[in-house]
């Protein structure tokens, strides 16, 4: 059945169990360009194709769920209260765990992370609610050209590995030009090159390595993932992960860290060693996973001299990446408890 056809199969099966949940998200996670913004609109979206009403911050409905970090819960007196929070790293701050402990539930978007709140004395029952993704990121084959095309996306965010991608690019590879490195960075980077005797920006400091800090709609970003051929992305830990997701979607090679994943085994074949230990972010108490760096140049290695091979595995499973992290289906599941707690069966 068809993803229409679908939709239009639950609206009709499900009509009389139709649910008013309010939705509640600050501010500045509401645009679909930051990875909150875009899980809360595709969680709506797809509560209303599954024939609920999903009105925003209603003190009407009888269930609010709070997409936030929990110092940004807001409910009502008399509804029932589900706070829901990605997390990454092991350590949850005190006061967060104070208003986690006034929902009803908690949900998290993985296994890791659940078992972070549980070891982290959230009392309310903490359920799973892992990401999907959306219809714009389809299966390309890619094949080897002359130049093989690494890309990472995530910078400024330092969590997320981009000086070690350049690092480990740059010992790898050196001026080659043969391989090519891009960057997409979110307006700006922390990138640094060690020449003459001082750090210094990386912009333009290599012919082979390009920072691209425009922004870019739906349909420019998912053609740079077409156009490159492997995506390295050597976080040290993701609440969710929706770029390494996005690009498995589309059959694009990952090379990444996996330990925090929910999608793991996906990321196998490439997948980089890590471990665990002491954070040095003061906004991610606890531990995280440090990427092994000699393991990281050994996989971009490995891609480079095979990526035919690598291009083949990560498209052949690219169906069921898509298949498992349906939308929808992902909502529909998560939901079902609450559906019926709220509804007349």
């Amino acid at each position: 059945m068809g993803s229409e056809a679908r939709y239009n199969h639950l609206l009709t099966t499900r009509e009389s169990r139709t649910l008013n949940i309010s939705f509640y998200t600050p501010s500045e996670s509401r645009t679909t360009t930051v990875g909150y913004g875009n899980a809360g609109f595709n969680m709506v979206t797809s509560l209303q194709a599954l024939g609920h009403k999903v009105p925003f911050d209603d003190p009407t409905c009888p269930v609010q769920i709070c997409f936030s970090n929990p110092y940004n819960y807001k409910f009502y007196p008399g509804q029932y209260k589900i706070g829901y929070t990605p997390w990454e790293s092991t350590h949850v701050p005190a006061s967060w765990v104070d208003n986690m402990n006034k929902c009803d539930e908690i949900w998290a978007t993985s296994e890791w992370v659940r078992d972070v709140y549980v070891a982290n004395n959230v009392k309310p029952p903490v359920y799973i609610y892992e990401h999907g993704i959306d219809s714009r990121w389809q299966p390309t084959l890619r094949t080897p050209g002359q130049v093989t095309k690494f890309l990472h996306i995530g910078e400024p965010a330092l969590r997320k590995g981009g000086q070690m991608t350049l690092d480990a690019f740059r010992d790898s590879f050196g001026d080659r030009t043969d391989v090519h490195l891009t960057f997409k960075v979110y307006y700006q980077h922390h990138l640094r090159t060690y020449s003459d005797t001082a750090f210094q920006n990386a912009a333009n400091a290599y012919n082979n390595v390009t920072i691209i800090n425009q922004t870019m709609n739906d349909t420019e970003l998912v053609a740079l993932y077409a156009e490159h051929d492997v995506m390295v992305y050597p976080t040290y830990g993701e609440g969710f992960g929706f770029i390494p997701l996005q690009a498995l979607a589309t059959g694009m090679p990952v090379i990444s860290t996996y330990d925090w994943a929910p999608y793991a085994k996906y990321l196998s074949p490439l997948a980089v060693k890590s471990r665990p230990d002491r954070s040095i972010w003061s906004v991610h108490p606890g531990d995280v996973y440090y990427p092994n760096y000699e393991n990281l140049k050994s996989r971009m290695k490995d891609f480079q001299s095979e990526a035919a091979s690598y291009h083949k595995i990560f498209y052949d499973q690219a169906p069921q990446v898509i298949a498992e992290y349906d939308w929808l289906t992902k909502t529909e599941q998560a939901f079902s408890h609450i559906v019926e707690r709220f509804t007349d069966n």
